[in-house]
């Protein structure tokens, strides 16, 4: 009888640490809030348009930047920096904030300046080292999938 007690309590234990996860790939439990993780520099690694690999093209183009500094003591903004191998990129920035279902509203820096739109990032992946964004360009229906390496 107390094998079955202690199990039961397992499972219960088990299915209220599942509910800790706030996003689909996130960490099985953390104790640190999304707010606290997103903080800090961010270096784009790689860039998928439609499922295709596209971080290349995306690296020469990118007409707003590539890396991301998000900063919570200047009223949630976020400035995203140069690309790598584009350095006609010009430094953009923007206020983020969360919606109710914790994912990033932001102006649509990431995709490109001239979208003013605010558009939500999914946050499909948020560890203390690694963030994985996607966004659906609201101008030409296009699903972006960013992903991204905290600078240490």
């Amino acid at each position: 009888m107390e094998m079955k007690k202690n199990l039961f309590i397992l499972i219960i234990l088990l299915t209220l640490l599942q509910g800790c996860k706030k996003y689909p790939d996130d960490p099985f439990i953390s104790f640190a809030s999304p707010r606290s993780r997103i903080e800090g520099d961010w270096l784009l690694q790689k860039v998928t348009i439609n499922g295709d690999d596209s971080t290349a093209v995306f690296f020469a183009n990118a007409p707003c930047g590539c890396d991301i500094n998000f900063d919570e003591s200047g009223g949630e903004s976020a400035y995203i920096g140069k690309c790598p191998t584009n350095y006609s990129t010009k430094p953009c920035g923007s206020k983020f904030m969360f919606d109710k279902n914790k994912n990033i509203v932001m102006q649509g820096t990431l995709l490109y300046p001239e979208v003013t739109d605010y558009i939500i990032y999914e946050i499909l992946e948020l560890y203390k080292y690694q963030l994985k964004l996607r966004a659906i360009h609201p101008n030409i229906n296009k699903e972006y999938i960013f992903e991204y390496k905290k600078k240490k």
